[in-house]
């Protein structure tokens, strides 16, 4: 140990194989100031200072092979403020910001590719307030080089608000090409009330309600062309009660009663051109046609 100026004393402490480990100030038996530290391997483990032993300001973290870890800043030894996270490559994979040691605020994640993967909000720990969620998916009609990798395209998944963790209010879904795919409410992370379904041309392909996650009452069905596909009843989650099919044509296609997701009961069929399938229609118990 060697004496400084601030009347402290400047410690320098070693790994089992005589190599250095950490070097900083004590003063009053309390580390203080600026504190290095490294890894067996001779690579930086943590560099920050310290007030009356704790981390204090700001702070970088390395693994073993050398590659940033984790950079931010603490007070009274709880992270408070901007925090950075890195993949094992040294990639930026998160920033958050935090306050006495919860986050709060925004938090950003990434993908490998250096994009937004997600954009959270948290409160007080809580994840709570808005939020956009990301995909990447390959792009193959994207032009590159003969046997350069296939790039990556990114697209909004998913959009809406978190309550104490948990979704919360209007959601939106997307196609991997921008349309919306879905929206509806969701309460306590699970989707209820009127949800409607999209395809990726911007159509209306069905719509209905849930409880408690799972699909229940009427829901109706469309073709790209507007004319009804399906209109029918569910009870949690199950096809249940009178249901009727269409062709795209128009033309009627099958009618009758299911029973927890098989036909039963009296069932009507036509072929595309209107006429009656006799091979389809007949009485049914539980998906299987009665002879």
């Amino acid at each position: 140990m060697a004496q400084d100026d601030e009347g402290g004393e400047v410690v320098t402490l070693f790994h089992v194989d005589g190599s250095k480990a950490r070097m900083g100030r004590i003063q009053a038996g309390r580390r203080v100031g600026e504190w290095t530290a490294w890894h067996p391997t001779g690579e930086l483990a943590y560099r920050g200072s310290f007030k009356d032993y704790l981390r204090e300001g700001d702070w970088t973290f390395w693994r073993p092979d050398g590659i940033k870890r984790m950079a931010g800043v603490f007070l009274n030894d709880q992270r408070h403020g901007l925090f950075s996270m890195y993949g094992l490559g040294g990639e930026l994979i998160s920033k958050a910001n935090w306050s006495r040691g919860r986050l709060h605020g925004e938090q950003e994640r990434f993908f490998k590719s250096g994009k937004c993967k997600s954009i959270l909000t948290w409160v007080a720990g809580q994840q709570t307030g808005p939020a956009s969620i990301y995909r990447e998916l390959p792009d193959t009609d994207a032009e590159r080089e003969p046997g350069s990798p296939v790039p990556m395209r990114r697209s909004l998944q998913e959009e809406g608000a978190y309550a104490n963790g948990r979704k919360t209010g209007v959601w939106v879904e997307y196609h991997a090409n921008g349309k919306v795919r879905a929206t509806g409410p969701c309460t306590a992370d699970e989707r209820n009330g009127l949800w409607r379904f999209y395809t990726q041309d911007g159509s209306d392909e069905a719509r209905g309600d849930y409880k408690d996650d799972e699909q229940s009452g009427q829901w109706e069905g469309y073709y790209p062309t507007g004319g009804k596909k399906f209109d029918g009843g569910f009870v949690a989650g199950v096809a249940q009660g009178a249901w009727t099919r269409w062709w795209p044509s128009g033309q009627k296609k099958a009618q009758g009663s299911i029973l927890d997701g098989k036909w039963h009961g009296k069932w009507l069929a036509w072929d595309k051109d209107g006429r009656p399938d006799a091979e389809l229609s007949g009485t049914y118990t539980r998906g299987t046609k009665d002879l």
